[in-house]
């Protein structure tokens, strides 16, 4: 892209092949048994993300769990035990959600803002105290750190979040899905953005469609704006029809099947993304 350079990034090392660490401790945020794995794509920018699988497996035992809404919500009487980075209050709130899917995709949503948040902060402090609030359209952010900003994502199996102390921020993850791009393409594509990727593998559609979401976070819109406000032509990315400028964007695979793109706005910390 020319004017949001796109540089490609992989996961660092499982952090489940790590030995055990305190999590709240300065080399936490690794767990032995595979629940989460958290990597730094870029200098001053932390992202972790949580397998849902391995939560589902040690805090809802013998929960049946397909990703769909349909399923309905459990009682917190079905929980192991209070997971451990949630606070008494943050718990006792899993329970206004009316699905399965809300629960879960929250609960691990939280875990991995709180530890990118936790890596961002000189003190580290224990992640059951770290609070999120939301802003007016919904855009998370730290309580007791407004300044610093936070974005979460989940699809499929993973739930994801990046924190940064140097811009704002905006992340996404998708599964790919090429079955579902019948209903993607008309519904987060413009009519010109779909001439353009008539042919385009699914990779590229996910591409395109993941840097589309983290761009509508990094500006505060999220779900508040359509999809279709911005749009990715000629190798340049568009809102409201104008050029965006100032901005850079990573883009790489946490595994096979999920892809990321995470945008940043381009202070001078950032320079070395490349911008024309």
């Amino acid at each position: 892209m020319k004017n949001a350079m796109c540089k490609s990034t992989s996961p660092g090392k499982d952090l489940g092949d790590e030995p055990d660490r305190d999590p709240a401790g300065p080399a936490g945020r690794r767990d032995r048994k595979g629940l989460l794995r958290q990597w730094s794509p870029a200098p001053g920018i932390e992202l972790c993300v949580v397998h849902i699988p391995v939560f589902l497996r040690r805090y809802l035992p013998g929960v049946e769990y397909d990703g769909k809404l349909a399923k309905p919500p459990v009682s917190l009487s079905a929980f192991s035990a209070r997971p451990w980075f949630l606070s008494s209050g943050e718990f006792d709130g899993v329970g206004r959600y009316r699905s399965l899917k809300k629960q879960v995709e929250w609960i691990c949503g939280r875990l991995a803002a709180k530890c990118v948040v936790a890596s961002m902060c000189h003190d580290c402090p224990p992640l059951d105290t770290i609070e999120l609030a939301y802003r007016s359209q919904g855009a998370p952010y730290v309580a007791t750190r407004p300044d610093l900003p936070v974005s979460i994502s989940h699809s499929g199996s993973l739930a994801g979040a990046v924190s940064t102390i140097r811009a704002g921020i905006g992340f996404d993850l998708e599964r790919i899905r090429p079955w579902a791009l019948a209903h993607i393409l008309p519904v987060a594509f413009s009519s010109a953005e779909r001439r353009a990727l008539s042919r385009a593998e699914a990779e590229t559609v996910f591409r395109h469609w993941t840097l589309k979401e983290a761009y509508l976070k990094l500006i505060g819109k999220g779900f508040n704006e359509s999809l279709k406000a911005v749009e990715i032509l000629y190798g340049r990315l568009h809102h409201r029809g104008r050029p965006v400028g100032g901005v850079a964007a990573i883009q790489g695979f946490i595994d096979k099947d999920h892809l990321f793109s995470l945008i940043a706005a381009l202070h001078s910390p950032f320079s070395h993304f490349g911008a024309a």
